[in-house]
């Protein structure tokens, strides 16, 4: 058997990579396709990253879609709406979550499932403790300009953060490095491997969850804080409706940056109590086997010995 992960190369994913060690782990074949490539490759499985599928297309087997997000602004309803009238029907749909499945709101019978974000279980197993930091701050993720990074930059470049570091692990940052080039405090790295980008983490006195005020940004999982979480380092966030949700169901506490960064203080933020919350349980593997995917595809494929 073979699955086929489709989508434009663009954005990050880590969850192929997860999708590709758990599938690769019980002998299913993977690959990671542009859209134009399906009729060449003929997967028994076409699992689309949405994105747009207005044409189904798979000459020898069935399709996904997943959405790992509702649609961004500028017209992000419009986009939303486009989608549900346009996109393609599969044969099971997945979502991050009931908020993004709200936004497009298919009703028809087709089968679906929720996968939230994971973390890797290496992330899990112990390490040394960096004891001196090499960074103050660290952001790891997207720096597109919807998150609007100048703002927070500019608090290193002249701001109150401008005696202290903060390195960014990204990618297709040349844009903003140009811009903040003068600042020998702002630093820049990436593309990294996830065992690299948790390296970084480690050397971090606090991580930044840093992302846009508005929708549909706030209903929705922040992998980077998970990622911070998980290695353990004092989190510095934004505030928003699934970051309370999140604390109200796991626990920790984190530092809630005020919009106006009037807060963002060496002292206030090494006076703050930080605690940690437990997610062992939100490993890639468990969010996988209770996203409602593995039902589908034993029944559809039940020659295949697939996990329990």
């Amino acid at each position: 058997m073979k699955i086929a992960f489709v989508h434009p190369h663009k954005a990050f994913l880590p969850e192929i990579q997860a999708y590709s060690s758990f599938f690769q782990s019980h002998g299913i074949q993977t690959d990671s396709i542009y859209p134009k490539q399906i009729d060449a490759i003929r997967p028994d499985l076409a699992w689309h990253f949405m994105g747009s599928d207005f044409k189904k297309k798979n000459p020898s087997g069935l399709i996904i879609h997943e959405y790992a997000s509702a649609s961004v602004p500028p017209t992000r309803w419009i986009k939303d709406k486009m989608k549900f009238l346009l996109n393609a029907k599969p044969d099971f749909r997945l979502f991050l979550n009931e908020f993004v499945k709200d936004q497009y709101g298919f009703r028809d019978n087709i089968p679906c499932g929720f996968r939230d974000m994971g973390i890797n279980e290496e992330t899990f197993r112990p390490h040394p403790e960096e004891k001196n930091k090499k960074y103050d701050f660290v952001f790891s993720g997207s720096i597109n300009r919807s998150v609007k990074m100048d703002k927070l930059l500019d608090q290193f470049a002249g701001g109150r953060m401008k005696n202290r570091n903060i390195l960014i692990l990204s990618r297709e940052y040349e844009e903003i490095r140009q811009k903040f080039q003068a600042y020998p405090n702002i630093l820049f790295k990436g593309p990294l491997s996830q065992a690299e980008v948790a390296e970084h983490l480690r050397q971090s006195s606090y991580a930044l969850n840093y992302s846009p005020q508005s929708e549909p940004f706030l209903h929705q999982t922040s992998t980077k804080m998970l990622e911070y979480l998980a290695c353990r380092v004092p989190v510095i966030t934004v505030d928003s409706p699934w970051l309370r949700g999140f604390q109200s169901n796991r626990g920790g506490h984190y530092f809630i940056l005020s919009n106006d960064f009037s807060n963002f203080n060496w002292e206030e933020i090494n006076s703050f109590h930080y605690t940690f919350p437990d997610l062992r349980d939100l490993t890639w593997k468990n969010q996988i086997m209770k996203s409602g995917i593995m039902t589908f595809l034993k029944n559809r494929f039940p020659e295949i010995h697939w996990p329990n």
